[in-house]
């Protein structure tokens, strides 16, 4: 039988998906189409360009409709700026559509929220995403949100759990030889990062023993932060080790981290850092896309309210390490039962297989 052919659509190709796609087209006849961009490393996958032209912030796809209805299915990601593909499922197609997001309109302006009500745009958001014959959301709570302000078919609804893959590694270390704290991320000013220096100063006061930190990034706030570090006097206690993106290079750092700290900011770095057995910590109203509720507070990371509750979850590991050693041991065992690429593919499957079976 012939694999089902599958457009996947998306205004950049991000090199980190590429382990979720190699799953996806064991099952499928897999092709990548991006807009703007393509960093997918891998020469293996059968990508395309979707010619478009822009009108001030619009992009308008060209000869697009020709191009998709070669396709069985297209998954795409509903971009309001993306005029056409946000108008695909009113007009006349062969092909059965797909859309894959996180649910709601969301940006640094507009952080991801499920407990205050729609907006107009999400209502936009979510016309769009219903008149697809499938739709992925990135965690099921965000459907569970659509059906308490309207009626929604929830059988054409499916989790791919957002998540990234990790490298290899035989086991978890003893958490006795963990001896840092990380932070891993775009040096931006909403992530919070002066926060976590503040609390590392006011918590080695008190713990001289305290780990090294060591923060793996670059960004608008560099200058700022070693300026912080400096006034501070911690130079040989917190470590800028730039940006590193090679994962092998990346486990090492995780891996040797009692706990892995981002403020203000709950993304990817969430299931990365479960995936090493790194617990989490951050801020329970944190910038997220979603990826903040698999921190489970206390299981597997911690949630804080203040400097001062930052400051004393930094000593506190440092006193207590077997309660943390719990804990990376249920990052691990979550992420592999929960968030592994393999989850996420098979949310993005199922959807598709729906879709081809929809008569809708």
């Amino acid at each position: 039988m012939n694999k089902p052919k599958v457009l996947l659509i998306q205004e950049l190709l991000q090199n980190y998906r590429a382990p979720i796609y190699s799953l996806m087209r064991e099952k499928v006849d897999l092709t990548l189409a991006y807009t703007t961009r393509n960093d997918i490393e891998d020469t293996s996958f059968n990508i395309i360009q979707l010619p478009y032209f822009k009108l001030g912030k619009l992009i308008i796809h060209k000869n697009l409709y020709k191009i998709l209805n070669q396709y069985d299915v297209v998954v795409s990601q509903p971009h309001l700026s993306s005029v056409r593909l946000c108008m695909l499922q009113w007009l006349p197609r062969k092909f059965k559509l797909v859309t894959w997001s996180i649910g709601k309109h969301v940006s640094y302006n507009a952080p991801f929220d499920l407990t205050k009500r729609p907006t107009f745009t999400d209502w936009i958001f979510e016309i769009i995403q219903d008149g697809a014959d499938a739709c992925i959301f990135y965690m099921k709570e965000t459907i569970d949100y659509w059906t308490k302000y309207k009626k929604i078919n929830k059988q054409k609804y499916f989790e791919a759990h957002n998540t990234v893959a990790v490298a290899e590694f035989k086991e978890l270390p003893d958490f006795k030889s963990r001896s840092t704290f990380l932070f891993v991320g775009t040096l931006y000013a909403q992530k919070g990062l002066g926060e976590l220096i503040d609390a590392y100063r006011m918590a080695i006061k008190r713990c001289p023993n305290l780990p090294v930190l060591k923060i793996v990034g670059k960004g608008p706030e560099k200058e700022k932060i070693v300026a912080q570090i400096k006034k501070s006097g911690l130079e040989n206690k917190i470590i800028l080790c730039g940006p590193i993106y090679d994962e092998i290079v990346l486990k090492d750092y995780f891996l040797e981290a009692v706990l892995c700290i981002s403020p203000k900011q709950a993304g990817l770095s969430v299931p990365k850092s479960l995936g090493y057995g790194c617990p989490f910590v951050t801020r329970p109203d944190a910038i997220t896309g979603g990826e903040r509720d698999n921190v489970k507070h206390g299981y597997n990371g911690l949630f804080y309210n203040s400097l001062e509750e930052l400051t004393e979850i930094l000593i506190d590991v440092t006193e207590n390490k077997r309660k943390y050693s719990v804990m990376s041991i249920n990052a691990r065992e979550y992420y592999i039962e929960q968030c592994s690429p393999e989850f996420m593919s098979n949310g993005a499957l199922a959807a598709i297989n729906y879709a081809m079976s929809s008569n809708e």
